[in-house]
């Protein structure tokens, strides 16, 4: 069983309407035996389709996001809790 090509809902709708574009980037760097720093850069290209509903909302239009994380740790000795900060 197949979808007809002009289907404006279901998995084909949701299939075809993806972003184009994922781009995940992810660096771990342990400084020394003390310091972590990690760095993750995230972007999703933005998704829009022409199909309307009554009420004027479109169900496959998202906006284009790109996240950046950043943790930065610290721990004195293995047997102490370690600190961390993330952005």
């Amino acid at each position: 069983m197949s979808c007809a090509d002009d289907a404006m809902s279901g998995a084909k709708a949701n299939y075809n309407h993806q972003p184009a574009h994922y781009l995940s980037v992810q660096s771990l760097w342990s400084i020394n035996a003390s310091w972590q720093f990690d760095v993750w850069f995230k972007h999703k290209s933005s998704v829009d389709s022409n199909i309307t509903y009554g009420d004027g909302s479109k169900p496959y239009s998202a906006p284009e996001v790109t996240t950046v994380d950043v943790r930065l740790a610290w721990q004195k000795k293995p047997s102490w809790p370690k600190v961390e900060l993330v952005i």
